[in-house]
């Protein structure tokens, strides 16, 4: 039996029919005579085997994505060292048939002590990076907050 609209509707009408009729006094007499009377039970199996079986593709796609992610990272880290061996100007940015590679470095923040910022360097509960970032990189010092060894960036334009 397919799971239409229209079945679970009517289902869903005998039902509230069948309960009141019989009324809550007798549970299990009100679910034999749902499940004897109407197809409401074999539709909620149907639409549970629907639900089981979509969260199982889920799940199996979810670790699939990780691994993918993953992966891409990886080759994304190669093709980064790689660029970067190229002479110059190659090496911040190579212009391919099917794509343009582009390494930019990227100094972050690293947040040494959390207790030590300002209330002004935060944004709502967290510390405020790029303020923070925009600070240190005037020349300025801030307890708690030092700017991180910049690590490089890259970026691909499909052409």
């Amino acid at each position: 039996m397919s799971v239409s609209p229209n079945a679970l509707m009517r289902a869903m009408v005998e039902v509230t029919k069948i309960r009141e009729l019989l009324g809550d006094d007798d549970a299990q007499l009100v679910l034999d005579t749902i499940e004897g009377q109407t197809f409401a039970i074999e539709l909620l199996d149907r639409i549970v085997e629907h639900v089981m079986a979509d969260e199982a593709l889920v799940r199996v796609g979810t670790e699939r994505l990780k691994r993918l992610e993953t992966r891409a990272e990886k080759w994304r880290n190669v093709a980064t060292h790689i660029i970067q061996k190229l002479p110059a100007p190659y090496s911040q940015k190579l212009e391919r048939p099917l794509y343009t590679a582009s390494v930019r470095y990227h100094q972050g923040v690293t947040i040494t002590d959390e207790s030590l910022l300002p209330h002004d360097f935060f944004n709502k509960p967290t510390p405020d990076r790029r303020h923070i970032a925009s600070f240190l990189n005037k020349g300025n010092e801030l307890p708690g907050a030092e700017l991180s060894n910049a690590r490089p960036i890259l970026t691909l334009r499909k052409e």
